[in-house]
């Protein structure tokens, strides 16, 4: 069939075939043909498509820029009641000086979906994709490390909830690495609902509810609980300091000079006024309960500033306008 001889030769040979042949030629040729016009404008569509969803991805890498921007200088999106926040007012200073991104802020037919993403339920997605990439960036990093160690411990924050995070130490390429990976709200303070740590707390320490009483109970043999040396040493500072009436009387005039001078800008400027005299002088601090550091900085102050603070003393008991405040610096100045 296929031979010198065969059907198939003799007919690409024949008059009708090569007649059928020139036909085609010439209507592909023709660009009126029905077929080749609707060949044609699926090809404009495609290529418009094309160019929308090109314009689309850059705008969205713009929106994308504009959030991890904010984020990286912990800068807020949002502004507070008809102010319209940094991430709207970052958008609009760009598209004063990009033509293709007013333009299709203003053109909705360049949006498939009509939405602009400036609307705050957007940018808090925005912000979730976010976190979730660089959360899962860390744990990526965790889980290539050989050696970690887990800090968990809380606080009260302003709104009086307790407040806990969990801070991820290791190593990465030699070089030691701190992570925090959650900030969550912790509705239990029993040893059973927290992760491991090595404070001195009842929660961490109780031989009941206590972490290490926990991790015993649920893995079944005998946990190593090694305490903090620096809450340790904390305690050991704090009880110290109240062994006796003398101690208690001298951090609480350290406490007073901190109040007397740090709620009035007016007494807080005049003892800067004059530690600004001397090379070494150092504003009073204030007694923290929880580090034990800041009594000691506390007392260095007074020891180093001892000659400036007196004479700040005794200026206000002369010359300052209100008798009460006259009546306690010179109380501070006798003790």
């Amino acid at each position: 069939m296929t031979g010198s001889g065969g059907k198939m030769v003799k007919h690409f040979k024949s008059t009708a075939h090569m007649s059928s042949e020139n036909r085609l030629l010439n209507f592909s040729q023709k660009k009126t043909n029905i077929d080749l016009m609707l060949i044609g404008g699926q090809r404009e569509v495609d290529r418009k498509r094309e160019q929308l969803l090109k314009l689309n991805e850059k705008i969205v890498i713009t929106l994308l820029d504009v959030a991890r921007f904010l984020s990286r200088q912990a800068l807020s999106f949002q502004g507070d009641g008809n102010s319209e926040g940094n991430f709207v007012a970052t958008i609009d200073l760009l598209r004063r000086h990009d033509p293709v991104l007013d333009q299709w802020f203003k053109d909705s037919s360049l949006r498939p979906y009509h939405v602009t993403y400036l609307h705050h339920d957007s940018q808090n997605e925005l912000i979730t994709l976010f976190g979730r990439a660089v959360q899962q960036a860390i744990l990526n990093d965790i889980h290539k490390a050989q050696f970690i160690s887990v800090t968990v411990d809380s606080t009260t924050d302003i709104s009086n909830k307790e407040i806990y995070t969990i801070v991820i130490r290791f190593v990465k390429d030699f070089i030691a690495q701190e992570r925090m990976i959650s900030v969550m709200e912790l509705n239990s303070k029993v040893g059973e609902n927290i992760s491991q740590s090595y404070d001195n707390a009842l929660n961490m320490s109780g031989v009941n509810q206590g972490v290490q009483a926990c991790l015993n109970k649920h893995l079944n043999r005998t946990i190593l609980y090694i305490p903090c040396g620096v809450h340790s040493t904390n305690l050991v500072v704090k009880h110290g300091s109240s062994i006796s009436i003398e101690y208690i009387n001298f951090f609480g005039i350290l406490q007073e000079l901190y109040n007397f001078f740090e709620m009035s800008a007016k007494r807080h400027s005049l003892l800067c006024k004059n530690l600004s005299e001397t090379e070494f002088g150092i504003l009073v601090k204030d007694l923290s309960r929880t580090r034990w550091s800041d009594r000691y900085e506390a007392v260095r102050a007074v020891y180093i500033s001892h000659k400036q603070i007196v004479d700040t003393l005794q200026e206000i008991s002369e010359n300052d306008s209100v008798k009460t405040t006259r009546q306690t610096a010179e109380n501070l100045k006798n003790k």
